[in-house]
């Protein structure tokens, strides 16, 4: 039995987290008919679950400083076509050290990243770290003060793009799960769902975790596994901070405070630990004395796409004509860049940013993998079979 015709788009986007709904959006105000499908609804997986930055200093290797840098320089454009708040704000960022060695990896740190993408970034010692912010703690000897970064309320901002793409004409499919893609002459023709079928001429990979299953329709090995982030939510205080820190923000709207995060490969798990909130919260209170008297609301977890190297793979597929790839770490700090180079590449055949550092087949043809997380390292197989 033949199965039904859903819609006949110039695209179909598979995942509506920050980065899906980014590019639907991108896409559909230039005029292109757009179907954004989720196997779940809008903002249903890690684009819930993050701690919420727009964050440039400690995205290496540089590749990924120059594509994190440019879409913190395109967020305020994103931000105000939408027309409602999201609680973006750019005020700068912090990131604190602990000890002198601490102090002096950041300033090696610094220098590579300005070096990579001019980044307006400084290292300060202890006194000046706390006259740009006064709550922080004795312990900090210091940190580096980032310009180009910031914070937005994730839940907002992708709900916020899904409504602006809906404006723009894109259809948005929930609880649709794609179950396979099928090709004519080599390039993608139709997007097989629960539901039925979707004749395109060109289809995204947005779906995050679920990416390699993907690519593994089209015959691509994507090697991506899932990095459980928990973080810690506290009840709405007073304000405390007038900076973002690389493991605390205040909500500038509630009040709350959120800390986080934590980096485990722990496969599909979502659960979360007593021992990570506890790690999560001495960290928060060390950096921050006044959150000793707070109390913890709730903590959560979410599983942020890992590439082997940190690096995202995004860009169309060589080999497979009309099939594009956008996964990897910081969906929220990529959503802006991913929905500006997406579009044009689609719509304009070409896009001035370098794509070649994150060709979703770099790693064509390797049996195993290692992925790193700091000091986090991981080895896993790929599958055998056409791409791999």
């Amino acid at each position: 039995m033949s199965r039904p015709v859903l819609a006949e788009s110039d695209v179909v986007v598979v995942g509506a987290g920050a980065v899906g709904t980014s590019i639907a959006c991108h896409l559909a105000r230039r005029g292109a008919a757009v179907t954004l499908v989720d196997r779940r609804y809008v903002c249903a997986e890690t684009s819930s679950a993050t701690f919420g930055l727009v964050w440039v200093q400690s995205k290496v290797p540089e590749p990924y400083t120059r594509l994190s840098r440019l879409s913190s320089d395109l967020y305020p454009e994103l931000v105000a076509a939408l027309d409602e708040d999201v609680e973006y704000r750019r005020p700068g960022g912090i990131r604190v050290a602990f000890s002198d060695r601490e102090l002096a990896d950041l300033a090696v740190l610094a220098e590579r990243q300005r070096r990579a993408a001019d980044l307006e970034i400084e290292v300060l010692d202890g006194p000046a770290l706390r006259r740009l912010e006064p709550a922080l703690g004795p312990e900090v000897v210091g940190g580096s003060f980032c310009r180009q970064d910031g914070h937005v309320n994730a839940l907002a901002l992708v709900n916020a793009l899904a409504r602006a793409a809906r404006r723009a004409g894109a259809r948005v499919l929930s609880r649709t799960a794609v179950t396979g893609i099928q090709r004519r002459d080599g390039a993608v023709s139709t997007v097989e769902t629960e539901r039925g079928l979707i004749r395109t001429r060109h289809v995204v990979n947005a779906a995050g975790v679920a990416a390699p299953e993907i690519c593994r329709m089209v015959g691509i090995a994507l090697p991506i596994v899932p990095c459980r982030g928990q973080v810690l939510v506290t009840q709405a205080l007073p304000r405390l901070l007038d900076h973002p820190l690389n493991h605390v923000r205040q909500s500038p709207a509630t009040g709350v405070v959120f800390c986080g995060e934590t980096g485990e490969f722990a496969g599909l798990d979502t659960g979360t630990t007593l021992e990570a909130a506890r790690e999560v919260a001495w960290r928060a209170i060390r950096t921050i004395p006044a959150l000793a008297g707070a109390q913890a609301l709730r903590v959560f977890a979410g599983l942020r796409p890992w590439p082997p190297d940190g690096v995202p793979f995004f860009g169309p597929v060589r080999g497979v004509p009309g099939f594009y790839v956008a996964v990897g770490h910081s969906g929220i700090t990529l959503a802006a860049v991913y929905g500006k180079v997406l579009s044009e590449l689609i719509l304009d055949g070409s896009t001035a940013v370098p794509l070649e550092p994150y060709d979703p087949l770099r790693y064509a043809g390797a049996a195993e993998v290692e992925f790193r997380r700091g000091d986090l390292r991981l080895r896993a197989r790929l599958p055998a079979g056409p791409g791999s």
